[in-house]
């Protein structure tokens, strides 16, 4: 009982995510995408034949929340010594999709923490229209490469900080920063 909302978000999300999920590095996520591979030092032929590219370092921020993902498909490609290819979708652009993913739920799961530290009496409504009146969903779902469900786990971790935070002073002056 006491999990309940989070459970019940959490599914929700899963569920659609699941039947929308695109795969694809796209856009302005071409060039996270690229920086995570230079910051990793590991070359991704598929991407840029010719060797690394460096985007320069202001794409380093989503970089380094994909990467545990992005290392974890590495490995696998490596323990089967070929890149993976799903339908010609890459593992690795798999793993971008599922970071993503992953950081929304986060994002959805401390939000339902928000709403009952602010004494909701209904959570579970108010998340499924964050989810789907925003442009969240789309962020993880449907533009997985770019930088949005990670700027949206970052805010949404400040708020949930901030409201436990018994010096709400030094948390508020953090939080202008973004």
């Amino acid at each position: 009982k006491k999990n309940q909302e989070e459970i019940i978000v959490g599914l929700i999300f899963i569920f659609f995510a699941l039947g929308f999920n695109v795969y694809r590095v796209q856009g302005d996520g071409l060039y996270y995408y690229s920086f995570l591979e230079y910051f990793l030092r590991l070359p991704n032929p598929e991407s840029f034949p010719n060797g690394f590219y460096n985007p320069g370092f202001q794409q380093a921020g989503c970089a380094f929340f994909n990467a545990p993902f992005y290392l974890i498909a590495h490995v696998i490609e490596n323990v089967f010594h070929k890149i993976c290819n799903l339908n010609g979708i890459t593992l690795r652009t798999i793993a971008i999709n599922i970071s993503s993913n992953f950081y929304l739920l986060l994002s959805l799961m401390l939000s339902v923490k928000i709403l009952k530290l602010l004494n909701f009496k209904y959570i579970v409504w108010p998340i499924i229209s964050i989810l789907f009146s925003t442009t969240a969903f789309a962020a993880a779902v449907i533009i997985p490469s770019w930088t949005h469900a990670v700027d949206i786990f970052i805010n949404t971790l400040f708020i949930y900080l901030f409201l436990k935070s018994n010096n709400k002073n030094i948390f508020s002056f953090l939080s202008l920063g973004f």
